[in-house]
């Protein structure tokens, strides 16, 4: 798309620009205006669940979404 960046992350995902695990992102904190994930909730264990929100919400600029 024009004029976007974006930097995609899986743990097990080939095709990814970063090898990550969601509860322990390797981005400093703020480091993105947007953060989505796509069918994870329904994969986790509700106990997981809040975990990842917190860690992506720390990757998340002030006022991001």
């Amino acid at each position: 798309m024009k004029n976007l960046d974006y930097t995609s992350a899986d743990l097990f995902s080939p095709i990814v620009d970063v090898k990550a695990d969601i509860l322990d992102l390797p981005f400093e904190d703020e480091s993105f205006d947007l953060v989505f994930s796509v069918y994870l909730f329904h994969e986790l264990p509700s106990n997981i669940r809040e975990k990842v929100l917190e860690e992506s919400k720390r990757v998340l600029k002030s006022g991001g979404v």
